[in-house]
């Protein structure tokens, strides 16, 4: 902001995390820096210890998988050694036994990809990335997802968000296959074209986690 001598750095290890965006925060302080009206979150609220103990408990999610919910402190965490918790947890819709359906092209290319078929694909990434290496990234991620899954069966999506300042729109796809789901996320550009990330799901799912639907307490 040259007229007050100032830069605004908004850094964040997370896109998405419940309603909060790190743009919509960046946007709120140039605005308040411009004097112009910011709506303000609301306070955060303290839960005593006593509410927060009422959460802690076991919990079966769909499909059987069991998360533990403990209390540290003021702080509620979820412990579970189970990938499918986790991911269940954190993208419910990409388990629905009727998933949202995915845009056409975009369902057209996750088919290619299991087939290993590469040539749309090719037309429809990201200018100034190598292709191959990409190409090489997506086969050795299929590969091992069949090798241990099955074969792909279906694709939903699991959760879609639009980043206004860049212009990219970021969707997470629930892909079901016969043993199994696994989510990835393609990321869309201005200019229509994707690029599909295919990190470690932890990594994924963390950095983008958002509040989980509810789940049934076991006795």
């Amino acid at each position: 902001i040259p007229a007050h001598q100032a830069a605004i750095i908004i850094l964040s290890n997370t896109i998405v995390n419940g309603d909060f965006r790190a743009d919509d925060a960046a946007l709120d302080a140039f605005a308040v820096m411009n004097g112009q009206p910011v709506t303000l979150p609301p306070p955060g609220v303290a839960h005593s210890r006593e509410r927060l103990d009422t959460c802690t408990g076991r919990y079966v999610l769909d499909g059987g998988a069991v998360v533990e919910v403990v209390r540290r402190g003021r702080d509620i965490a979820i412990v579970t050694g189970n990938s499918d918790a986790s991911r269940i947890v954190t993208f419910p819709e990409a388990y629905a036994a009727e998933p949202a359906a995915i845009a056409p092209d975009l369902d057209d290319l996750l088919g290619d990809m299991a087939a290993d078929d590469y040539d749309r694909v090719r037309e429809a990434s990201w200018a100034g990335i190598p292709f191959e290496r990409l190409r090489e990234r997506y086969r050795q991620w299929w590969r091992a997802s069949t090798e241990q899954l099955g074969e792909l069966r279906s694709a939903g999506l699991a959760h879609e968000v639009t980043r206004e300042m860049d212009r990219e729109t970021e969707i997470f796809i629930g892909l079901q296959f016969e043993r199994g789901v696994r989510v990835i996320r393609a990321r869309r550009n201005a200019s229509g074209k994707y690029l599909f990330d295919v990190p470690d799901e932890h990594r994924l799912e963390l950095s983008h986690m958002r509040s989980p639907r509810p789940v049934h307490l076991q006795a």
